[in-house]
């Protein structure tokens, strides 16, 4: 009788176990292949493609058609920075590799203000930069 009931013992919690499992493998929201990438910057934010086009439209007044052809290459730029590591000179050669094309996709009467920023994200890169290379 002793071994009757350790093995219904044994066998409820195998069951509790097998429930455990596929409670949770089918409860949870299935991954989304192809989600939008996203990195964080030095200062902690999360920065989606959808961010640096708002960011962009907010200083430069972009049209639905610049946005649109933005797009494609915020992404693609998301993804390339998401795959380095935080204030690292890859990164920053990425963003180098990034601002030609943005500027390309520009009115000329934005191209003052593109360039702005770019000093300005230029001069914040390379303090990041001497700052990581002193510790």
């Amino acid at each position: 009788m002793e071994l009757f009931r350790t093995l219904r013992i044994a066998l409820l919690i195998a069951c509790i176990f097998a429930a455990g499992i596929a409670t949770g493998r089918y409860s949870m929201p299935p991954v989304q292949v192809g989600s939008a990438a996203q990195f964080s910057s030095t200062s902690g934010r999360v920065i989606t493609p959808r961010a640096l086009i708002l960011f962009f439209d907010q200083k430069l007044s972009l049209t639905p058609a610049q946005k649109q052809r933005l797009l494609p290459e915020a992404q693609q730029f998301v993804r390339e920075i998401a795959a380095t590591e935080p204030a690292t000179r890859e990164r920053f050669d990425i963003f180098h590799r990034y601002y030609p094309r943005v500027r390309s996709l520009l009115r000329q009467d934005q191209y003052t203000a593109f360039d702005a920023i770019v000093k300005a994200h230029t001069e914040a890169m390379n303090r990041i930069l001497e700052e990581s290379e002193v510790k």
